[in-house]
């Protein structure tokens, strides 16, 4: 007699595919229309349309990975959930509000697809991480608005259902406002990645962070919320580093002020990005706020 073991597996999990490097938009940099800006897709295998997250990852406007993350974002696809991890445009060749414009055009596009990528478009979040935190924070605020809709798909809308800003950029004038003095002035200075995205690296435009104080102001998402904004999960680190806990602090208080759901959540064990990010504790939070939320 054959040495066997004989064994029945329960189905639990879904089936996930990957489709890598789909382009969503073509754009403009540095007066050229030549940058071809990519997504990949974790698409579970499912029989009816599923609700869409749009990953954006970080990089301090300076630099993208749309391959980041992958853990968390397979968690939340197999939570049942179509995830697309975006691309932008970065600084200093491209400036605010580019990357925000692309955050949209992505969104508007998912949507013109939605039954190709089996998506229900009318359930999205976008979930960013950083700097990505910043442009998610954008799209959730200007929802409802006709906002940096620019390029192809413009019969539909980028408005979200929701929103995940993972220790995101705010005021771009307040990242280093709970650092030290000489980290407070680095922020200001012309070569600091904030500067970069609003002005570029011409010497003759950028003289620091405050060189155009109405362009500044209008860079921050909280002077966009009304009442059309989504709900919002904020989360920050205790022992972040680079971008400081007054940033998420002052998203939350703003969301709140104007009567927009908002959930904060500060971890204290947590740096600017790393392996607490990936525990369960964290996502567990973040699947839990999608599904109440869709």
């Amino acid at each position: 007699m054959n040495n066997y073991k004989e064994l029945e597996v329960p189905v639990k999990r879904c089936f996930i595919q990957t489709i890598p490097n789909i382009s969503y938009s073509q754009v403009a940099e540095l007066g050229i229309v030549n940058r071809d800006l990519k997504m990949n897709i974790l698409l579970p295998v499912s029989d009816v349309p599923m609700p869409l997250v749009v990953f954006v990852p970080g990089g301090r406007f300076l630099y993208v990975n749309n391959d980041s993350n992958i853990q968390n974002r397979l968690r939340i696809a197999e939570s049942g959930f179509v995830v697309a991890s975006i691309e932008y445009r970065l600084a200093p060749n491209s400036l605010y509000p580019a990357p925000v414009i692309d955050v949209k055009a992505a969104i508007r596009y998912l949507k013109a697809n939605a039954k190709k990528y089996n998506i229900d478009k009318d359930r999205v979040a976008v979930y960013g991480e950083s700097a990505g935190g910043y442009m998610a924070a954008f799209a959730g605020t200007t929802t409802g608005l006709d906002l940096f809709n620019e390029g192809a798909w413009l019969e539909y809308n980028s408005d979200v259902n929701a929103v995940i800003d993972l220790f995101g950029v705010t005021n771009l004038e307040t990242i280093g406002a709970d650092f030290s003095k000489i980290q407070q002035k680095y922020h200001k200075e012309p070569a600091s990645p904030e500067s970069l995205f609003l002005y570029g690296a011409d010497p003759q435009v950028n003289q620091g962070l405050d060189s155009n104080p109405n362009k500044l102001a209008k860079s921050n998402p909280i002077e966009y919320i009304s009442d059309k904004t989504p709900p919002f999960l904020i989360m920050h680190g205790g022992e972040d580093k680079i971008m400081s806990l007054t940033e998420s602090k002052q998203l939350h208080e703003a969301l709140c002020d104007k009567g927009i759901s908002s959930e904060f959540y500060f971890i204290k064990n947590a740096q600017h990005s790393g392996v607490v990010w990936e525990q369960d504790e964290i996502m567990n939070i973040i699947i839990s706020f999608l599904k109440r939320n869709f």
